[in-house]
């Protein structure tokens, strides 16, 4: 394979860019009108990049304009067990829209055409930079450098944007946050720099070097860091040791979110918030019935519902009265942090 790194220029900092590993191509033939499903599908799998291209050979039905215009989407993984989970879901995709998919190997990640088109993005306070990005600073705007490497966190899915807009209206400085699913970091970043503590969790090998390599970009390095241990173990030291936190993220894909509804709702502070996303617009019931399934000592209840090009993101505060050996603290409404509030804040150094 062939090795990108000299290829990215250095960041500001001069940190050197995350290296690339083996890929696999997920290659996907659809109908045009099911094209964005199926991106959106490989976007929540976990590629940096989708690459959409036309068919050169098409059945003769369709030539003649008796079938739908079919499309064809490329996607790069990191290892094949991932690649292979990605061409299931999207495999399951109903109604005739999926006429193939097939997995293989790659010489090249493919991340290059990715890279060059890449810009910098809004999203609530921030500005998202890509580390191999010319891009001023703009007055008022928190600059969040980034490069995910081989994980998901680019910045470009809405789910994203929709997470750290939630998060902008909810971090307080001395927050303890806890990012589920964190890959490239981004999200536990914004939250360092609104002036939390933050965690990042995560089942992607690549997660951990990726996050502490973006936290140093961003000179929040001491207060993210990454935590191995699976929810499940951080849900279990909450019920032993009432660990919890102010705030958690989850922007994951769907079913997934729904799976964990109960440990995510476990590790959140009574009075806190849980967002979670990953979630299409109109398949949020799952979502919400498991989180009204869970009994009163879970009890959360939906306070804001954002969205963006059909997707939402979710966020849910715990009641006060979750955990009675705790004081009933008077929930405040979030006001939206400054962009330069962590260089303001004085922190709180808090470790879960």
């Amino acid at each position: 394979m062939a090795d990108h790194a000299a290829d990215h220029p250095a960041d500001p900092l001069g940190n050197p860019p995350v290296a690339d590993g083996p890929w696999f191509a997920v290659s996907v033939t659809c109908t045009t009108a099911a094209a964005e499903l199926v991106a959106d599908v490989l976007w929540q799998a976990g590629t940096p990049a989708v690459e959409e291209r036309a068919v050169e050979e098409r059945a003769a039905e369709e030539r003649a304009g008796k079938g739908p215009d079919l499309v064809i989407l490329l996607a790069g993984f990191p290892d094949q067990a991932v690649a292979d989970q990605a061409a299931d879901r999207v495999a399951e995709i109903g109604g005739g829209a999926v006429r193939s998919v097939s997995v293989a190997p790659v010489l090249d990640d493919g991340s290059d055409a990715w890279r060059e088109h890449a810009t910098a993005i809004e999203a609530g306070p921030f500005t998202l930079v890509p580390t191999w990005v010319d891009h001023h600073p703009v007055p008022g705007r928190q600059m969040l450098l980034l490069d995910p490497g081989a994980t998901f966190g680019s910045g470009s899915h809405p789910t994203t944007r929709l997470v750290l807009d939630a998060l902008a209206r909810l971090v307080e400085p001395g927050d303890v946050v806890l990012d589920v699913g964190c890959g490239s970091g981004v999200l536990a970043i914004a939250a360092a720099l609104l002036g939390a503590e933050a965690v990042g969790i995560d089942v992607d090998p690549a997660a951990p070097e990726v996050t502490v390599a973006n936290a140093r970009r961003n000179r929040v390095d001491q207060f993210v860091r990454y935590d191995d241990r699976p929810l499940a173990d951080l849900a279990e030291q909450a019920r032993s040791e009432g660990r919890r936190y102010d705030v958690v993220v989850a922007n994951l894909l769907s079913p997934i979110v729904v799976d964990l509804a109960s440990d995510l709702v476990e590790v959140v502070e009574a009075g806190g918030h849980l967002v979670v996303s990953g979630l299409l617009v109109d398949r949020l019931q799952p979502m919400l019935d498991a989180v009204d399934g869970l009994g009163p000592h879970l009890a959360m209840s939906l306070v804001e519902q954002i969205e963006a090009e059909g997707w939402a993101a979710l966020t849910f505060v715990r009641s006060a009265h979750a955990r009675p050996d705790l004081a009933q603290p008077e929930l405040a409404q979030p006001e939206l942090a400054q962009p330069d509030l962590a260089q303001q804040a004085r922190r709180t150094r808090v470790t879960p």
